[in-house]
């Protein structure tokens, strides 16, 4: 079947930025590697590499036949600036601080569990593993959710960012 290799090499992504019309968030080299395949009733996709400063290792395997009825996911990301890359996604509430971010998930149906979500940041830490059995609605869940705010200001700023999502 069809498949999809793309790389993208680049000196400082800056230059990369800059061609898409988007805020220089990062310097640096540039090397990803993004891979979508199907394998039997399934289509697999990896993106891997760095982007300037930030470092991404995501694999996605999804039914061929479905939305997102059927996936899994496996993240693993790291970089100087979690509040740049919000940027790029437009949210504007984010700290400009590093992070680390881990999640692997799966959907089956109406059933999303998360065996694992990490972040770390200087300001928090989330760790967090569970399932929706009813998913996208939230309802019948089962949640293990541990958060350890560095600061009381930190608790604020997570409620601000909850209530603007």
């Amino acid at each position: 079947g069809p498949r999809l290799d793309l790389e993208l090499l680049a000196d400082d992504a800056r230059e990369v930025l800059k061609t898409f019309q988007l805020p220089e968030v990062t310097k640096g080299k540039v090397s990803l590697q993004a891979h979508v395949a199907p394998a039997g009733d399934r289509l697999d996709g990896l993106l891997k590499g760095n982007f300037g400063e930030f470092n991404v290792d995501a694999r996605l395997a999804k039914k061929i036949s479905s939305s997102f009825d059927e996936f899994s996911l496996a993240l693993d990301s790291n970089g100087p600036d979690i509040g740049a890359l919000g940027r790029l996604a437009g949210i504007d509430h984010l700290p400009a601080e590093a992070y680390t971010v881990q999640v692997d998930a799966s959907r089956s149906a109406q059933e999303l569990q998360l065996r694992k979500l990490f972040f770390v940041s200087r300001e928090f830490t989330i760790e967090a593993s569970g399932v929706a059995h009813k998913f996208p609605q939230l309802r019948d869940l089962e949640l293990d959710l541990s958060a350890k705010p560095g600061t009381l200001q930190t608790i604020g700023k997570l409620w601000i960012l909850v209530g603007n999502a």
